[in-house]
């Protein structure tokens, strides 16, 4: 039953009990009694019925909220682990004695201003704001919040970097440092893979035996590997299983890597060891581009590379898009006929020789090196193209 209290001041605090029996309080005093019994009623009433929810559940401190929702969370276990460090370093430094109704729009947007003026990079501090964003949809989804006050908060992204495309010429300085004697043959596989079949690190050294078709001349992405769990994740990144074409060139290379084993991974350190991305990188990425002149270039960039000597080739973005596995609203129709065929001009623009990786004819002449060139001949965004394609991941 709803009630009034009288406070020292003379002012009246109405009171009343939810479904459960528990006492709760109206926000706010009043100069009238009656106006008290009024709001108390009322408050009453609206929490013995569906879809109450506790009025001062949004006052709960962003700390206290991130600390059930962290365990709560439905994502993978790599995924948390990451996030750790942004949590701690960045999210709860700002955030953890506001409470969940004060975050403001502008409040989210100068945190971002000042996680940039640190010198955090653009695409960072995005992170950043995602991550927030998304323990405040979880307070939407659980009816704590109404609305989420970092939803669609974005941050200026530098222009696309040029140097992230490897021309034929750079590709074959590239190559030749992987070539025995100067690399070993294991080495020389992956990073033809890499670069034949656009599949990115985790993918390709997660690659299963079992997956490489040489009948079909198709490469199944299924399963990849996580590096921080150091363990076998079965799906790509968004989740969606695709197979790319494999030309003689990437036969070649995963048939001498596999040799007679019919199962497992198709690189392995040792022939018993599953490869470490920082380790790999360090000693033997970054002193093969030093020698190759080109330092700065990273292992993603072989993905990259695929992609835009593939355009250059001949293929739609359309067939791109889906090779590289990039998942967005726009190419939902797309992923909905995965199961197509790609044309043969697809298969004729990827690699096929282990050297200086050979394009075919249709694209000479064409005289694009740079995304911006190629966005310029296709009347094109180059930022927007970036997207379509997935070359910002």
């Amino acid at each position: 039953m709803p009630y009034v209290e009288t406070l020292p001041s003379g002012r009246y605090r109405a009171a009343y009990r939810d479904r459960e029996g528990k006492k709760r309080y109206v926000r706010g005093t009043f100069t009238h009694k009656r106006k008290a019994e009024i709001e108390a009623a009322a408050a009453e009433k609206a929490a013995r019925s569906l879809g109450w929810r506790d009025p001062l559940a949004a006052g709960r401190t962003w700390g206290e909220w991130c600390a059930d929702w962290w365990e709560t969370r439905d994502v993978e276990p790599g995924t948390l682990h990451r996030d750790e460090p942004s949590r701690d370093n960045h999210l709860l430094p700002k955030w953890q004695d506001v409470p969940l109704i004060d975050i403001t729009r502008g409040d989210v947007k100068a945190w971002a201003m000042e996680l940039r003026k640190t010198g955090l990079a653009p695409a960072t501090v995005q992170k950043r704001i995602s991550l927030l964003s998304a323990s405040l949809t979880a307070a939407v989804e659980a009816e704590v919040l109404d609305f989420n006050p970092a939803r669609g908060v974005k941050v200026a992204q530098p222009q696309v970097d040029k140097r992230r495309y490897l021309t034929e010429e750079e590709r074959d300085r590239l190559l030749q440092q992987f070539e025995p004697p100067v690399a070993n043959w294991h080495d020389e596989g992956i990073v033809a893979t890499l670069l034949g079949t656009g599949m990115r690190w985790g993918e390709a050294i997660g690659l299963q035996i079992p997956r490489v078709d040489f009948d079909r001349e198709r490469v199944w992405v299924i399963e990849a590997w996580d590096d921080d769990q150091r363990r076998l994740v079965p799906y790509p990144k968004g989740k969606k299983q695709r197979w790319v074409p494999m030309t003689p060139w990437v036969a070649e290379v995963l048939e001498r890597e596999i040799g007679g084993r019919r199962k497992g991974h198709v690189f392995l350190k040792g022939g018993e060891h599953v490869y470490d991305y920082s380790n790999w990188r360090r000693g033997v990425w970054l002193p093969a581009v030093k020698h190759a002149g080109l330092e700065g270039t990273k292992i993603h960039d072989l993905r990259h590379t695929f992609a835009t000597h593939a355009l250059q080739s001949g293929a739609s973005l359309d067939e791109v898009r889906r090779m590289l596995g990039h998942s967005s609203s726009k190419t939902a129709e797309i992923y909905a006929k995965f199961a197509e065929e790609f044309g043969e001009h697809v298969v004729a623009s990827l690699p096929t020789r282990r050297r200086g990786a050979n394009v075919g004819q249709r694209g000479a002449g064409r005289g694009w090196k740079t995304l911006d060139e190629l966005a310029a001949q296709l009347g094109r965004d180059p930022h927007e193209l970036a997207d379509l394609l997935g070359l910002t991941a």
